[in-house]
């Protein structure tokens, strides 16, 4: 494989002019290329188990986690080039230049993949020097293209997947038969006629990128094909064939205009007297069938104006304003979250025919929170895609049966509530940036949709985003306008949008911009963005573990409370508010649902008497002592079904609701024709506080079914280790891998990746 060895011996010889550093940050900047590498095999390990460094922000925060041996991952420089050479690598690096690096690799493709300093300041002229410079160190850096005597030359791959700017004549003359490449040479008037095609077409290529020859070609022709070509070139080079006839009143004989080959080059049965024909058989225009316009190629463009591009943007200038930044604190979303899981794992919402949540029940969730519509739809929208919040079936309906569902959490709901707060905030940052479901381009949804077969670009314009904003200086941001055109500039090849105001909305209640003002990274933002979760957490304050329980049930909560005391707060209270303090509410239904789960009164009244700064009132001890008396005193057992209850008050009040179907058969006995779940149901929509028994009339731990995740969601915890957000990779460990790399022997056959990719560029 000779070609496939070159093509590998390129990429090895460019990873080897890079330096430790510049590799060790490559490697930082995409993490991805170190997750592909192998690991160090522990006893009894695969030598090929993946090495993902900093894992899914649950580890030690220290960086690179070990294998069981302590072992780092293998230096392993056959791996590396292996990535960096496969299409999904190369895209994703394409993808991270700014307009004018993109812009030079698309002239390197019109130069055959070689730039001289020549070409390049004649196309650019000697005021951009310097930014061609950097542009094109980058290009190295980034492992796209390598410096030598030429000055720049790209990679293998680069060019195919980037292409040139414009239609090339070359790509048309090879389609050409030989009478149509005579006919162009004897209009260029050159004589003899090369015998080979391969001449032919090359010199027929040359001579449509000499402006004297071009010239010379335009001033054969007739006034109508010189209005048409002018019309063309005037609108970029391309234009809609009906357009060129209706804007000069010339009949093209379109009718005419049949065949396979989207481009023609001499347009079948196109009459001899039409303008259009003229201009093909001189080489200066191609008809694309499909689109169904002309094309002038860039050869002639070029060769007109000296230039295959009409500008070389610069950097926009932007107005710069400081950060209406406050203290780092968690951000909200968190607490938001939390409260939408306590409140589905309570009261399961009933899920659309078409899956996701509707309005209404949104806005009973946020109703009942004390909190935006929007807010719910986000947080409940990132659950979801985290595999916190999933769905299970309620019954069947209508005559096929079709199952009722509704959205609860999921088994990986309690491991997330049990992480600390910075190491939730992190995966549903990740959760925003890639996921599908959440479009929050025109605002903030009032709705969760949920649509398996829907792919969005959406997580490419957020990426683009948060690099843009990464790129800002600390402390200062931009005005909405300015934001666009940054983007815009900084990733000429990812999708845009005219504003961003939606997007913007959802990094405000995500707490990576702050809440009001100009639009910039937080402190809290920034810290996790360049460095990770744990320099974010360096943040912080220190947390507290102190409340104030409050003689009306509310408890008044700091913003930085501590994370285990507000999970176990949150076993017995509601959240009401967030705003600034947080403010709960004991919650006698809560507080039976721990009864539920092992709690009893003690517990709960020591939990609170110690982290109370405050006396705690006594009406919160009687609360306390109030749901324990009620609790279990209602049993719930299965005969279809039947409640036992000594205390005939309870009995009467259970009695007395409807959907339970209970009918008395003794004084302490009742039966229902429901399935002891939906009778437990029931009663404990109420408020009565009911518990299951087996049939020896013991007492059973209720938990509810816990709900199904999608199939495309994201993962539990953040999956994807990819994107902005750092793998919290050390940079000593990155320098010592970057060392290895450099050091270890030339590879030999190296295999590449096999992801998926799509095209992207200027063809």
């Amino acid at each position: 494989m000779p070609r496939e060895s070159t093509r590998i011996g390129a990429y090895v010889h460019a990873v080897r002019r890079l330096d430790t550093v510049e590799l060790a940050a490559l490697l930082q900047q995409l993490p991805g290329l170190v997750a592909g590498l192998p690991r160090k095999p522990a006893s009894g390990a695969s030598h090929t188990s993946p090495a993902h460094l900093g894992g899914n922000g649950r580890g030690n925060g220290q960086g690179a986690p070990r294998d069981a041996d302590g072992a780092r991952p293998l230096a392993d420089l056959p791996g590396l080039v292996g990535l960096l050479a496969s299409r999904a690598e190369i895209i994703d690096r394409l993808q991270r230049l700014d307009h004018t690096a993109f812009q030079l690799v698309t002239l390197a493709c019109w130069h055959h993949g070689t730039l001289t300093r020549e070409q390049v300041l004649e196309e650019a002229g000697p005021d951009a020097e310097t930014r061609l410079e950097a542009a094109a160190e980058e290009l190295r850096r980034l492992v796209l293209a390598d410096r030598d005597e030429t000055w720049l030359r790209l990679l293998p791959d680069v060019i195919d997947i980037v292409g040139p700017p414009g239609l090339r004549a070359r790509d048309m003359l090879e389609r050409a038969g030989s009478q149509m490449l005579d006919t162009t040479l004897r209009h260029l008037g050159v004589r003899p006629i090369p015998a080979s095609k391969a001449a032919r077409v090359e010199l027929i290529e040359r001579c449509l990128r000499d402006r004297t020859h071009v010239q010379a070609l335009l001033e054969g022709l007739s006034a109508e094909q010189a209005s048409v070509f002018r019309l063309i070139v005037d609108h970029g080079g391309s234009l809609d064939l009906d357009l060129i006839g209706q804007s000069l009143n010339l009949d093209l004989g379109l009718v005419y205009l049949l065949g396979s080959d989207p481009y023609a080059v001499v347009p079948r049965r196109l009459p001899p007297a039409d303008p259009l024909f003229g201009l093909s058989e001189r080489g200066l225009l191609w008809i694309n069938l499909d689109r169904f316009e002309g094309v002038v190629p860039l050869d002639v463009i070029a060769a007109l104006t000296g230039r295959v591009f009409a500008s070389w943007p610069t950097p926009p200038e932007v107005d710069h304003q400081p950060l209406q930044d406050v203290s780092p604190a968690l951000p909200g979303i968190v607490t938001v979250v939390d409260a939408v899981l306590q409140r589905l794992d309570a009261h399961p919402a009933a899920a659309l025919k078409a899956g996701g949540l509707g309005v209404r029940e949104l806005r009973a969730i946020a109703k009942a929170l004390g909190v935006e519509v929007g807010r719910v739809a986000l947080a409940t929208t990132l659950a979801i895609e985290l595999d916190l919040l999933g769905t299970v079936v309620t019954g069947f309906a209508g005559r096929r049966g079709q199952p009722d569902e509704a959205w609860t959490v999921t088994v990986h709901a309690e491991s997330f509530r049990a992480e600390p707060p910075l190491r939730r905030w992190a995966p549903l940052m990740l959760a925003w940036q890639h996921g599908q479901l959440l479009d929050e381009v025109e605002g903030l949804p009032e709705r969760v949709e949920v649509r398996p077969e829907l792919w969005t670009q959406l997580p490419e314009l957020r990426a683009a985003l948060l690099d843009t904003l990464a790129s800002l200086p600390p402390g200062v941001g931009v005005g909405l306008d300015d934001l666009a055109r940054l983007v815009a500039f900084r990733h000429p090849t990812r999708p845009k949008l005219s504003q961003y105001e939606g997007m913007i909305a959802a990094l405000r209640e995500l707490g990576m911009v702050p809440p009001a003002g100009p639009i910039g990274l937080s402190a809290l933002g920034r810290a996790l963005v360049a460095d990770g979760v744990a320099a974010a957490e360096r943040l912080l304050p220190a947390s507290v573990e102190t409340f104030v329980v409050q003689p009306d049930l509310s408890v008044v909560a700091p913003p930085d409370l501590d994370a285990e005391v507000v999970v176990r707060l949150s076993r017995y209270a509601v959240l009401e508010s967030e705003a600034g303090a947080r403010l709960l509410r004991l919650d006698e239904v809560r507080i039976a649902q721990a009864f539920d789960d092992g709690d009893d009164a003690e517990e709960v009244l020591a939990f609170l008497t110690a982290h109370s700064r405050a006396a705690l009132p006594q009406n919160v001890e009687h609360l306390v002592r109030d749901v324990a008396r009620r609790h279990g005193q209602l049993r719930v057992g299965a005969a279809s079904s039947y409640l036992v209850c000594d205390d005939p008050v309870l009995l009467t009040d259970a009695l007395r609701v409807r959907t339970a179907k209970l009918r008395q058969v003794a004084p302490t006995v009742a039966v229902s024709s429901l399935s002891r779940t939906k009778l437990l149901a029931a009663l404990a929509g109420k408020g009565l506080m009911p518990v299951a028994e087996d049939a020896a009339g013991a007492t059973l731990t209720t938990r509810r079914e816990l709900g199904t995740p999608l199939d495309h969601s994201i993962g539990p915890m953040g999956a994807p280790e990819y994107g902005l957000l750092r793998a919290n990779l050390r940079d000593q460990d990155l320098l010592d891998l970057a060392q290895e790399l450099l050091t270890a022997p030339d590879p030999g056959p190296v295999g590449t990746s096999t992801r998926a990719t799509r095209h992207f560029g200027g063809r």
